[in-house]
């Protein structure tokens, strides 16, 4: 059998120029990214008033199994769930000099349901940093301008929720353990501290990043003082950490709490200060460390 070459190469040519046109139709879709073992779900409290959304990450292979997990709870989940959930990811791998990786555990963020992404300009990010300086702070700090709601000291209110709503809706929908981690940034921080010593059992981890512990004159510190008083234990693992560029009264606050802290028996505390790191950009690094420190089961030597 003869074949022309010509038209042999003019075949291929326009075979291959055939393929082409799919490719480009590929490449121009707008597809949504998606996170995988991840769900979403809504609750309405009944305490605040107000509805919450969460982020649910779950281990992976979730689905097949009868194995319970420990539950991390993040605040400020709009901003850092991908970035909690993509960290714990990277240190559940073994490396060398890291044998032990971090357990499976499901992740819980609580956001608001504004979806205020990533424009500190719209209305709905504006409503979201009310709603969030009103739940994560302890106390009434400034005068209440006339016609105005309250904007702050909700603390109690958002702990209520958390406990006796969001709690029992995730328990009777995963299979959790009782170990809850506790992740807050900034006014975050503020909060996870200030569950530390009203409600210590609530959780029984805590990573609490650059805490806002100039609120309302330093009130955590009279908090501290007060369960001092009558508290010689602390039985929780505890990572407070700050920027060393953050600037202000961050840094000593930080090191004054973790020195309070370090009196009590049964607290397993680390403390750490970031160098070349702001309010923001320590986020990551805090988290990567603090979730380390957390949930790495203690050396044989520290036992």
């Amino acid at each position: 059998m003869h074949f022309n070459i010509q038209i042999l190469t003019a075949t291929l040519a326009l075979m291959s120029v055939s393929a082409w046109p799919q490719t480009t139709k590929t490449e121009s879709r707008t597809d949504e990214v998606r996170l995988p073992d991840t769900e979403a779900r809504h609750v309405t409290s009944k305490i605040t008033g107000r509805i919450y959304d969460l982020w649910i990450s779950l281990p992976a292979n979730y689905g097949n199994g009868t194995q319970r997990f420990p539950v991390l709870y993040v605040l400020d989940g709009a901003v850092v769930f991908g970035m909690v959930r993509d960290i714990l990811f990277a240190l559940q791998g073994r490396t060398a000099g890291e044998p032990v990786p971090l357990p499976p555990m499901i992740i819980v963020a609580i956001t608001c349901p504004e979806r205020p992404g990533r424009d500190v300009r719209s209305e709905g990010f504006k409503r979201c940093a009310a709603v969030r300086q009103l739940d994560l702070t302890p106390t009434v700090s400034g005068e209440k301008a006339p016609g105005k709601e309250v904007s702050s000291g909700g603390a109690q209110k958002f702990l209520g929720t958390m406990r006796e709503e969001i709690f029992p809706m995730i328990e009777a929908n995963y299979r959790t353990t009782k170990d809850r981690g506790l992740v807050g940034s900034s006014l975050g921080g503020l909060f996870a501290t200030y569950v530390l010593f009203n409600s210590p059992d609530t959780f029984s981890r805590y990573l609490i990043g650059s805490p806002s512990l100039w609120w309302d004159n330093g009130i955590m510190f009279k908090q501290e003082a007060r369960f001092a008083s009558d508290h010689r234990e602390l039985p929780a693992r505890v990572f407070l950490s700050v920027g060393a560029d953050e600037g202000g009264d961050m840094i000593p606050a930080m090191l004054k709490m973790a020195d309070a802290l370090k009196k009590y028996g049964r607290l397993e505390l680390k403390s750490h200060i970031f160098e070349n790191e702001t309010h923001f950009s320590v986020i990551p690094a805090a988290l990567s460390r603090g979730m380390r420190f957390l949930y790495r089961p203690r050396s044989p030597q520290a036992q």
